[in-house]
């Protein structure tokens, strides 16, 4: 009987507790690996040698539940010229050339010594890209290309391969179609979003058509493509009918809403105090951290002495140095924020708990998980109307324009001021919302890939749309 491989790579690579893109992998396998059937088995991908093996999944629990262990910590706001250099650092990687840029990016992510290599040597090299890189180039080997790659393989004619990791970043399309022509493997690959597509300003680098090129790439590898979301399933189908890839099969999968909790570590009386609102999300410039600073700046200069602090938990991204500056420089925002990282799953469910509601403005999602979790927790959102949130809250939630800062601050303001109006939607909230759960989700990818076993072997190359 052919097998059902999951793709592990992510969960393998990532140190820190699982959010977003991380948690549906791990999530996905933890329900795969719980129905104990033989033909299911999962894998990892070696992109410097462009090998896969099989992994056990004991090993594989095992690393999640040691990347949930990482303790909760608060981040101060970093001082905007170290923050900038970082950020200069990480935009001298990208322009590299592809082959030097993916093992710079990897060691980048791990060590900041990387970086000021980096830039010591771009500094060196004056503002010439291409001296920089004939420079750089000594440092690093280059990366196997797919025509080298003849290792043996685990999978057999007829397997289904699932992926839905940060494959942007570990995957190898072109080897991976290679392996379905040549073995007649079907591959369920997932779509998150197109934002580096549709909105290449608030992203790193120049990653918009790296990103266009990785979809096609998408469209031709997969029999079937898992969209988190109706908005991101028409921008992924927009994306293929342009550029005349071939359109594969889509289908939409709910992420679950539930926190898996392991442990008792919920205290949080140690990181935040007094009310607050909540805003959970990687803090990056597509987050739109910045519309709630000015919302709450607005209201101190209207006299309000009232203002909870405002909780954002996440990871540092991209494109924040001077927003981290505003919050540790301007006065009438100084100390109101608090920023936490490498928060527990426990300590997150007891963060939605405990706050008075929750803020989502995020300029654009392929889904929007913490909403979804807010919800699940029986939390008020206010939220942005743009891309797929409408579609995660539907009348429970109230949504804003994710520019009109004054609009934010008057709905904020107005919560604050009418709690009977914020206890009736939390009423509604917990009698209305029914939050999926990560074993729906997971359910979902295992019909998938089953209905994929009963498939004819993908042998012959698919036509162009």
């Amino acid at each position: 009987m052919p097998n059902i491989w999951f793709d592990v790579t992510t969960v393998l690579r990532w140190p820190r507790p699982p959010v977003g893109v991380v948690r549906v992998e791990a999530e996905c396998f933890k329900y795969l690996a719980s129905l104990g059937l033989p033909h299911v088995k999962f894998c990892h991908l070696d992109k410097r040698a462009l090998a896969y093996s099989e992994v056990d999944a004991a090993r594989v629990l095992a690393r999640i539940r040691q990347s949930e262990a990482h303790p909760a910590a608060p981040v101060a706001p970093a001082p905007g010229a170290a923050a900038r250099a970082r950020e200069r650092a990480h935009a001298v990687i990208e322009a590299l050339p592809e082959a030097i840029r993916g093992p710079i990016q990897g060691l980048a992510k791990k060590t900041t010594p990387v970086l000021r290599t980096v830039l010591h040597h771009y500094r060196k090299a004056g503002t010439s890209v291409e001296a920089f890189t004939d420079q750089f180039q000594e440092l690093t080997r280059p990366v196997h290309t797919p025509s080298t790659a003849t290792g043996p393989v685990p999978f057999g004619p007829g397997d289904v391969l699932i992926s839905a990791g940060l494959d942007w970043d570990e995957k190898d399309n072109v080897y991976l179609y290679q392996l379905k022509l040549a073995l007649g493997l079907k591959i369920i690959l997932f779509c998150y979003d197109l934002i580096p597509v549709l909105l290449p300003h608030l992203c790193v680098g120049e990653v918009a058509g790296l990103f266009a090129r990785y979809f096609v790439d998408v469209a031709w590898c997969a029999d079937e493509v898992m969209c988190i979301s109706k908005s991101s399933q028409r921008d992924f189908l927009a994306l293929v009918n342009q550029t005349g890839a071939p359109e594969p099969r889509t289908r939409i999968v709910r992420l679950g809403a539930n926190l898996p909790i392991h442990t008792d570590d919920g205290k949080i009386e140690d990181l935040v105090t007094g009310k607050f609102l909540l805003f959970v999300s990687t803090i990056e410039r597509r987050k739109n951290h910045e519309v709630i600073y000015r919302a709450i700046a607005q209201l101190v200069d209207q006299g309000r002495t009232d203002l909870p602090q405002i909780v954002f938990v996440g990871m540092m991204g991209w494109g924040v140095a001077d927003f981290l500056s505003d919050l540790r420089i301007d006065p009438r925002v100084r100390g109101r924020f608090t920023l936490l990282n490498h928060v527990s799953d426990a300590q997150l469910s007891r963060l939605y708990s405990k706050a008075q509601f929750t803020l989502y403005p995020s300029l654009y999602e392929g889904w929007g998980l913490p909403l979804a979790e807010a919800l699940a927790h029986g939390k008020f959102c206010l939220a942005s109307n743009t891309s797929s949130l409408p579609e995660v809250g539907g009348a429970l939630v109230e949504y804003i324009d994710p520019w009109e800062s004054r609009r934010w601050a008057e709905r904020i303001a107005y919560y604050l001021d009418h709690p009977e109006v914020l206890a009736a939607r939390e009423k509604a909230i917990r009698e209305e919302y029914k939050p999926p759960r990560w074993a729906d989700t997971g359910r979902t990818v295992f019909e998938a890939a089953t209905h994929l076993l009963a498939a004819a072997p993908s042998t012959e190359q698919p036509s162009a749309a």
